[in-house]
């Protein structure tokens, strides 16, 4: 039996199931009922808000931070974001004249709207597995609950995305700065502008490097430059630090054996909010574990630099291969961080749903469509298991897995087996981009690439 086939046997959508017979189905290109689908599932989430009592999650930080930030003035309001998070932030609160609930309902509705403009390009600009696109996004979003609308992480989500779309769409420059504003917002994005730079399938490919530069660090320059001005030097680069003294957070996979072990003897280890405000955990061992966290995450941002350079290098680049380097980089941000929060998954959902408009440029049935859009949909499916394993950790299980309570056992066990399967999905992404850079397949590039010229 073939590898792919085993691989398919593996996966849960396997070729013989409903499942996948309802996803390879011509049903997912139908405008009505994809409407239908998006539309039931966001109802889903509002009834996932109502069944928590409406909690209000990050926005009352956001809103009581934002309201003093008059008195307090930039320099000294949320220094663990990145200033540009301010404006943003200020929007709501320009629409709620300072009723924190009108806050938290102006919040929800904007990442509402992004949600629903991201879903639209999608259905418009993924080509012929735009059902799939989007039927990915309208499960994806449900899935990471309440948090998708209650925290901005869906921004740099959807930015990423929109980048491959505007980039399949021939407009380098935007795509760039899509990229240049989402490190603005979050600065690790930045790392996913190499990702933009091997569209060799629209054009000249030095002129669409240029291009796509040009916009990346023209935006991001802007928005830097502007941030000095109003805020100073030390607010401009104060997340830097901020990230770099952190502990050990309860949900990262390096605290997993931590967290394990706790589980047997609690009275060992100490939960606490830190100063930070994240869960951290000390006790035996805890300060190895951040140490081989900092040495996995310099190594994990090694190779990636790495896998970079040598498709860069190698030529005759796909838009697709751009996606899985950009998914690379995101698991290797979330598996070697010493922190996790459950809001950095929703980084993965983007990249992913416009992965498939990157596939969508292979021709149907050829072998390099089946062979992408297997991965994507392996990918996809353990992204969703991920996922949900994360909404039942937070906000499900959270006040059990950090309190000595009971259901602290079984929260422990999600959290581990969600990190068990984070490594895995991050071990089927490294296979894939192994499969077009290993030097065989380098080597046969050139001579095909040198063959056409």
């Amino acid at each position: 039996m073939s590898q792919t086939s085993t691989s398919e046997q593996a996966s849960f959508l396997t070729p013989t199931s409903p499942w996948r017979a309802w996803w390879d189905s011509e049903r997912l290109n139908d405008a009505r009922l994809m409407k239908k689908v998006w539309l039931f599932s966001r109802i889903v989430l509002f009834l996932e808000w109502a069944a928590m009592l409406f909690t209000l999650g990050d926005t009352r930080y956001y809103h009581e931070n934002i309201t003093r930030m008059g008195l307090n003035g930039p320099q000294s309001t949320m220094i663990e974001y990145p200033t540009p998070v301010l404006w943003l932030l200020k929007l709501p609160d320009l629409v709620s004249f300072g009723h924190r609930w009108a806050y938290v309902a102006a919040f929800f509705c904007l990442m509402f709207l992004l949600d629903a403009a991201f879903t639209w390009t999608l259905w418009h600009d993924a080509g012929r597995l735009r059902g799939k696109a989007v039927a990915f996004w309208s499960a994806f979003v449900p899935l990471v609950g309440t948090t998708a609308y209650l925290r901005f992480d869906i921004i740099t989500a959807v930015l990423a995305g929109w980048a491959l779309l505007l980039l399949r769409k021939k407009q380098p420059v935007a795509s760039g700065a899509m990229i240049g504003i989402g490190a603005a917002i979050k600065l690790w994005p930045a790392l996913l502008w190499p990702a933009l730079l091997g569209d060799r399938e629209h054009g000249s490919p030095r002129r669409n490097r240029l291009l796509t530069s040009l916009g990346f660090w023209g935006s991001g320059c802007l928005l830097a430059i502007a941030s000095l001005v109003w805020a100073g030097w030390d607010r401009l680069v104060s997340p830097l630090g901020w990230q770099g003294q952190r502990g050990l957070q309860i949900e990262s996979v390096w605290a997993t054996i931590p967290m394990l072990w706790r589980m047997m003897t609690p009275e060992t280890f100490w939960v606490a909010v830190s100063d930070f405000n994240a869960w951290e955990i000390s006790g035996p061992g805890t300060e190895l574990f951040q140490t081989l966290a900092s040495a996995a995450m310099a190594l994990g941002l090694l190779a990636t630099v790495a896998c970079y350079l040598l498709w860069l290098r190698r030529g005759d680049q796909r838009l697709i291969e751009g996606a899985a380097l950009m998914l690379l980089v995101i698991f290797v941000m979330i598996v070697a961080n010493k922190t996790f929060s459950p809001q950095y998954i929703i980084w993965v959902g983007g990249p992913l749903a416009a992965g498939w408009a990157m596939a969508s440029e292979n021709p149907k049935g050829s072998h390099r469509a089946r062979s992408d859009e297997h991965h994507l949909a392996e990918i996809s499916e353990w992204t969703l298991v991920i996922t949900l394993l994360t909404q039942i950790i937070y906000p499900i299980g959270y006040a059990s897995l950090v309190g000595h309570r009971p259901g602290m056992h079984g929260a422990t066990l999600v959290l581990a087996a969600r990190n068990v399967v984070l490594c895995w999905v991050l071990f089927k992404i490294a296979a894939w981009i192994w499969s077009f850079l290993h030097p065989r397949q380098i080597e046969a590039t050139r001579l095909a690439t040198d063959a056409e010229r």
